[in-house]
C-alpha cells in the first residue's frame, strides 16, 4: 500500500503591477528579478503606488490532495473455485484520488467562501470473485458557494455534490444471477443541489 498527501496554501502577491513573492524561495526570487531587471532591488522591482490597494491573491487559498494506490496479492487461494492468485481483492480499488481547493474573498461585509472537491476510484470488485455489475472507475464533483457576516453569527451556502450528476455502484451481488437468476445493486447518490443556512444564538 502506498499513499501521498498534498497541501499547499498562499503565495502570489500583486497590486499596482506585480510582486514577486510566493512559493519560490528568497533566493530564487532575487534570481528571477535580477534576470528581469539588473539595475533594480529585488525587494522593490515594482513598488507599490501610494494609495493604492495591494491583496495576495493566493492569502486564504488552500489546494489538498491526497492519492491511495493498493496492489493485494494472494499467497494461497485454497479450494475456493474460480478464485486465483492472480484475483483481484473485494472492496480494494488499486488507485485512488481526492483533491479539494478552498478560497476565501474577504468583503466589507463579511467572508465568501468558494470550495470544490473532485474524487475519484478506480474499479472496485464487491465480491470475492468478479461479476457483471462490479463498478468501473469513477469521479465525483463537488462545489459549495458560502457567505458569513464579520460578526459570524449566521451563514448561508450554496452546495452541490455529485455535480456530473454521475451514475455509480456502491455494493452488489453479481454472482446471485447464476445461482438464483437475478442480481442487485446499490446505486450511489445522484445529483443533489442544497441551500444550507445556520445561526448561533
Amino acid at each position: 500500500m502506498s499513499g501521498l498527501n498534498i497541501a499547499l496554501r498562499g503565495g502570489v502577491t500583486v497590486s499596482g503591477r506585480f510582486v514577486i513573492e510566493g512559493f519560490m524561495a528568497a533566493a530564487d526570487r532575487a534570481k528571477l528579478a535580477a534576470y528581469l531587471d539588473p539595475v533594480a532591488d529585488p525587494d522593490v522591482l515594482y513598488p507599490v503606488a501610494p494609495g493604492v490597494p495591494t491583496r495576495d491573491v493566493t492569502e486564504g487559498f488552500t489546494l489538498t490532495a491526497a492519492y491511495g494506490h493498493l496492489a493485494p496479492k494472494y499467497l494461497d487461494v485454497g479450494q475456493v473455485r474460480g478464485l486465483t492468485l492472480d484475483s483481484h481483492f473485494q472492496r480494494t480499488p488499486r488507485n485512488s484520488f481526492s483533491g479539494s481547493a478552498d478560497y476565501q474573498v474577504p468583503l466589507r461585509s463579511g467572508i465568501l467562501e468558494l470550495h470544490a472537491d473532485y474524487s475519484y476510484r478506480s474499479r472496485e470488485q464487491f465480491q470475492l470473485l468478479a461479476a457483471s455489475n462490479d463498478q468501473k472507475g469513477y469521479g465525483l464533483l463537488g462545489a459549495r458557494i458560502a457567505f458569513r457576516p464579520r460578526d459570524d453569527r449566521w451563514s448561508l451556502a450554496l452546495f452541490g455534490t455529485n455535480l456530473t450528476d454521475k451514475h455509480y455502484r456502491t455494493a452488489g451481488r453479481g454472482t446471485l444471477l447464476e445461482q438464483v437468476g437475478f442480481a442487485y445493486s446499490s446505486i450511489g447518490l445522484p445529483r443533489q443541489i442544497g441551500l444550507e443556512m445556520s445561526h448561533r444564538f
